[in-house]
């Protein structure tokens, strides 16, 4: 887990963050910090739709509530990860979601990124 930390407007930083997109009948969780950069949702998920290998995701499942568990869960091994030591911090998952094409919920949303 050697990525940059991205400073958010709040003063809280992002390691990764990640949409959850439906493919097929398959779910990703597909990072939207790509290279240090942070790229707009809807960019990341049509880049990942059209097989873009700069856009790789890390979890693929088949169901939503898969995936979403999934992402909970790396967000608190990568918040173990960057704990300074603390061990005060909250994990919370670092993720954003767009509603998938077909109009399905937007099972993300509402959720904050790491605080310091």
């Amino acid at each position: 887990m050697n990525r940059p930390k991205i400073q958010n407007p709040d003063g809280s930083f992002s390691t990764e963050e990640t949409i959850t997109v439906p493919r097929g009948n398959r779910w990703y969780n597909v990072p939207t910090i790509v290279n240090g950069q942070r790229l707009k949702p809807e960019d990341v998920e049509y880049w990942f739709s059209q097989g873009d290998p700069n856009i790789p995701h890390v979890g693929e499942f088949g169901t939503l509530d898969e995936a979403v568990s999934a992402a909970r869960l790396r967000t608190d091994q990568i918040g173990h990860v960057r704990d300074t030591g603390a061990h005060t911090q909250r994990s919370a998952l670092d993720a954003r979601s767009v509603p998938p094409p077909n109009g399905g919920l937007n099972a993300l949303t509402g959720l904050s990124p790491f605080k310091r």
